[in-house]
């Protein structure tokens, strides 16, 4: 454990460094002592010297690796921010998996950085977040422009009822831009834009334009995986409380469960489950909305992710932990699941795309074989 003092006045950001790696913090350390505007006034390799540091040095940012020594990051985020709620952590790591990116944003971290970034991005990062602002990495963002560009039609793809320009108009609402804003960078009034986003907020049944916001870094971390465009913008700033990110599905859930397993608005007549994985990594509980086939005495669902090249991480789970739980209209029960291979795989994936030809697409897009599963109630 190590206190640095580095140059800057009396209002500098007060930055902590938390990494059990030396020479990544010793870079990082040097890095922020050519930055006028930030003071580096502790380091931590540990969960529990950061949690300590942190008391001691009263940070105005914090700086997290995820994977430490005695822990993660998520706890000493969570123990940070419950003695000292002003402080801003961002986690700093090589992890860009959906588990450590929801872990940490509902641990309250104010933003969720790849190792990646260039200085220049790191250094702007800081100071917004100092500033009140959330961080996502280009990464992530990236990910988001190409699924919105594309669309997508499943529970998960919350988006996919939105037009092209209301897609347009959400991206800029998360990037933190007015309607004037938006309105001179897509030739449109400020009025129309307002009339925009009035629309979509009746749409995906929000109440704010935060909570676009927060939808659209909803849907980066879910895409994390998609090949990373390292020319991408500076990290989208999103001005909302981290506890909104996962604002659209809890309605969901909430929606389905209080209505017997119907819900309104664009999935509103479609075969949908709640299937609740218990996580490969983290062992915490997940519970996803998703369509499903009936197929005799077992549910099949489809591992599409709207035709990413990596699998959805409810599969991962469940691969790691075959127990899940159904809750299917008012019905809730453990089932076994099974995932299929071969001729029957191919036959009852094509009987999905046949009822509903995005899933026919979404294999187009990928070169992995999208995985089918079968659900069966457990005896």
């Amino acid at each position: 454990m190590v206190q640095v003092n580095s140059p800057g006045g009396p209002s500098a950001i007060r930055l902590m460094l938390v990494d059990d790696q030396e020479l990544f913090r010793i870079g990082l350390a040097s890095l922020f002592e050519t930055v006028s505007t930030v003071t580096v006034v502790a380091e931590a390799d540990s969960v529990t010297q950061a949690i300590a540091m942190a008391r001691q040095s009263r940070p105005d940012v914090v700086l997290m690796d995820l994977r430490l020594p005695d822990g993660d990051g998520v706890e000493a985020c969570r123990a940070i921010l419950a003695e000292r709620p002003e402080t801003r952590v961002v986690m700093l790591t090589v992890d860009d998996d959906e588990d450590a990116v929801l872990s940490s944003v509902a641990a309250g971290a104010a933003g969720y950085l790849l190792k990646t970034v260039p200085p220049s991005r790191l250094i702007e990062a800081v100071e917004r977040v100092a500033s009140g602002a959330s961080v996502l990495d280009p990464q992530v963002t990236q990910t988001a422009l190409e699924f919105m560009r594309r669309g997508g039609n499943e529970p998960g793809d919350v988006l996919a009822g939105l037009s092209e320009q209301e897609r347009r108009i959400a991206l800029l609402v998360a990037e933190g831009k007015t309607n004037r804003q938006i309105g001179a960078e897509l030739a449109l009034s400020p009025h129309t834009v307002k009339t925009y986003i009035s629309n979509m907020l009746h749409k995906l049944h929000l109440t704010s334009r935060s909570q676009v916001a927060a939808l659209v870094a909803r849907r980066a971390t879910t895409l994390a995986h998609y090949p990373a465009d390292r020319d991408a913008p500076a990290p989208v700033i999103v001005q909302t409380m981290a506890s909104d990110w996962r604002e659209w599905n809890r309605t969901l859930i909430e929606e389905y469960r209080a209505n017997g397993g119907k819900v309104s608005g664009q999935f509103a007549g479609a075969p949908l489950l709640l299937l609740t994985t218990t996580g490969a990594k983290s062992g915490k509980p997940f519970t996803t909305p998703m369509m499903y086939l009936a197929d005799g005495d077992r549910l099949l669902v489809f591992a599409s992710k709207g035709g990413a090249p990596s699998h959805p991480d409810w599969y991962h789970n469940l691969v790691a932990h075959p127990r899940v739980t159904l809750e299917i209209g008012t019905d809730k029960y453990e089932a076994d699941a099974e995932v299929l291979q071969g001729e029957e795989r191919a036959r009852l994936y094509a009987r999905q795309a046949e009822l509903y030809p995005n899933f026919g697409e979404y294999q187009t897009k990928t070169s992995r074989v999208i995985p089918v599963v079968a659900l069966r109630r457990a005896s």
